[in-house]
């Protein structure tokens, strides 16, 4: 579920800027990799959605509790907060192995904090 709503996500966000902005052609690797789940059948989806639905409930009522927190940090200008969990985040990420065939991190996606500035232009970009 968390695939759909970064996907349908993704469209709104192109809608938004007014354009024809192509997610086929435009969209960076990490969203092609999270948006990945819904290449699979619907049909194959939804049953595995309705005969774990229990679970998967209660995993994206705990999600949202984390993205609450995270909103939270952002809305109250809480740098301390939203640095912790970056680190943390960042920490359990760096844990895992990449997968095989992974490059090296792509450094035209990796935003320089001298250049922050350019983020809005950077993101429109990236979509």
């Amino acid at each position: 579920m968390i695939s759909a709503a970064l996907t349908l996500n993704g469209m709104d966000i192109a809608k938004q800027l007014g354009r024809n902005v192509s997610l086929a052609e435009n969209a960076n690797p990490s969203f092609k990799d999270g948006s990945a789940a819904m290449l699979s059948h619907p049909e194959y989806l939804t049953d595995l959605l309705y005969y774990n639905r229990k679970h998967i409930l209660e995993n994206i009522k705990r999600f949202e509790g984390r993205l609450d927190h995270v909103m939270d940090a952002i809305r109250d200008d809480n740098t301390a907060e939203i640095t912790s969990i970056i680190e943390q985040a960042s920490e359990i990420r760096r844990s895992m192995p990449a997968h095989k065939g992974a490059d090296e991190m792509r450094r035209d996606r990796v935003v320089n904090p001298e250049t922050l500035s350019e983020l809005p232009e950077y993101m429109q970009r990236a979509l």
